[in-house]
């Protein structure tokens, strides 16, 4: 599996990319498994068998719905799957179905 980098884009990203560095580490599943980079600015974040790939979709998407600002953040897996990127304004308006369905497609994407 290997490691997906997270990286966020918009108004104060540095910042934002802080607070989700934090709201991961909370979730039990994910520590450990997420560190910082500095150069250039990310989150690289461990998957491995087990859930770990839908954990980190779930809690990545319920932070960015509660952003106000427009952010975006892509993640990018090792090896040649492609960059995912989504958006916070996107999210906020999707209802539980869609989100169940986003949540699930990103997971598939990270872990295939």
């Amino acid at each position: 599996m290997g490691e997906t980098r997270i990286v966020v884009a918009g108004d104060s990203s540095g910042q934002e990319l802080r607070s989700l560095h934090a709201w991961l580490v909370r979730d039990g599943a994910l520590r450990g498994r997420v560190r910082a980079q500095r150069a250039p600015a990310a989150l690289l974040v461990s998957l491995a068998r087990g859930g770990v790939a839908t954990i980190l979709s779930a809690a990545l998407i319920a932070w960015l719905r509660e952003r106000t600002d427009e952010l975006r953040v892509t993640l990018i897996p090792d090896g040649d799957r492609p960059a995912v990127t989504l958006s916070a304004r996107e999210l906020r308006t999707l209802d539980l179905p869609q989100l169940d369905q986003r949540v699930a497609s990103l997971a598939s994407r990270l872990s295939t």
